[in-house]
């Protein structure tokens, strides 16, 4: 998973490449661990490349959040800096 641009201002944009097909979900979390957006939740396919826009709400343009990509027992997580 790839999130751009990244430190962000207002929106991001994530491109997915799943590893295999199956439910996933990417939420994205303040730090001190409240969810605060569900950018997807669905199914995915190998070899299908996902890309979501998300427009960062106005109360965490200013914050640094982190990102959780979960499908089956996978999990990755990033940090997303804003400007």
């Amino acid at each position: 998973i790839q999130a751009y641009p990244n430190p962000f201002k207002g929106a991001l944009t994530f491109t997915i490449t799943p590893r295999a097909s199956g439910h996933a979900n990417l939420d994205i979390y303040n730090l001190s661990g409240q969810k605060v957006s569900t950018v997807f939740e669905g199914e995915l396919q190998v070899g299908e490349n996902k890309t979501i826009e998300y427009a960062v709400p106005a109360g965490q343009m200013s914050q640094t959040l982190i990102f959780n990509f979960r499908q089956g027992g996978e999990v990755l997580q990033g940090k997303l800096i804003s400007l």
